[in-house]
């Protein structure tokens, strides 16, 4: 096929999925290929809404108080991994920010490790987490909790922190 062949077919593929309601997000990916930037789209088939849960500084009073916000994953066995990584990442929306949703995680929080064994799902984390209050600690527990308990395969979670 030509070049203009390749990109009327992707541009049909994108109205397509626009048309048929489909398409949540898409963006160019130069690293995917090697040559011209590749335009790569994620379809509402390809991902699954999961909640990812943050504190909103309205509700004062309840240190372990979270509410969920939807975000699409990939269909995989890693959901509980990337939700979590979302949650440490606070992936917020400028809306949302204004709306009073905010992370408890101290900048610079990495996530060393993440395991599921036994319906148990093993999380360490490394970060300053010794200047922290206990309420933010209470609230940092409940959002983790929180974002990994709503996936069948966990019930329980065990946290470190390094």
């Amino acid at each position: 096929m030509g070049k203009l062949t390749n990109h009327f077919l992707l541009l049909s593929i994108f109205v397509l999925m626009v048309l048929a309601g489909g398409l949540t997000a898409w963006s160019f990916n130069r690293e995917a290929i090697q040559g011209p930037p590749a335009l790569v789209l994620i379809s509402a088939y390809d991902s699954v809404p999961a909640d990812i849960y943050f504190s909103r500084a309205l509700s004062v009073g309840d240190c372990a108080a979270v509410f969920p916000l939807a975000r699409y994953l990939p269909k995989s066995d890693s959901r509980p991994r990337v939700a979590l990584e979302y949650l440490i990442q606070n992936k917020l929306t400028a809306a949302e920010r204004a709306a009073g949703y905010q992370s408890n995680f101290p900048d610079g929080t990495r996530l060393n490790s993440f395991d599921i064994k036994d319906s148990v799902a093993s999380v360490s984390l490394s970060g300053d987490f010794s200047g922290l209050s206990s309420c933010r600690l209470s609230a940092l527990r409940s959002q983790i909790e929180s974002t990994l308990l709503q996936f069948p395969k966990i019930t329980n979670v065990l946290i470190s922190y390094k």
